[in-house]
This record gives C-alpha cells, sequence and structure tokens, in this order.
C-alpha cells in the first residue's frame, strides 16, 4: 500500500511539474529577473510542495495555482 501511494505522489508531482513548470518559470523570472537562480528556486518549491501533497490534492485546479 505504502509502495503504491509513493508511485502516485510521483505521477502526481510529475503532473504538478509538467503543468505548472512554464509559469512558474516565467513568474519567477519576471520576479528575479535572473534565469540563473529560476531554477533553483522552482525545484525548492516543489520540495516544499511534496510536503503537502495531500493539501494540493484536495484543491480544485485553478486554486492550485495560487497554492505554490
Amino acid at each position: 500500500m505504502a509502495q503504491k501511494d509513493a508511485s502516485n505522489d510521483r505521477e502526481f508531482i510529475t503532473y504538478l511539474y509538467e503543468s505548472y513548470y512554464p509559469l512558474m518559470k516565467k513568474k519567477a523570472y519576471e520576479i528575479t529577473k535572473d534565469y540563473s537562480i529560476v531554477e533553483d528556486l522552482i525545484n525548492e518549491v516543489f520540495i516544499k510542495l511534496m510536503n503537502k501533497i495531500d493539501t494540493l490534492r484536495s484543491l480544485e485546479c485553478h486554486k492550485r495555482t495560487s497554492y505554490s
């Protein structure tokens, strides 16, 4: 069961990454004006989001955009 949950979590985080990466990259660059740190910032966000995966699953799609 735990292995299945981990697999589902991985798939969900991958879905979020693929869905929101372009928007996050654009917004991070608009704020920082520095592409050299944008990737690190996005990675840090996803690390933090992994700890909140249950909350993210419960949000409607349009609410996820503002959650992170």
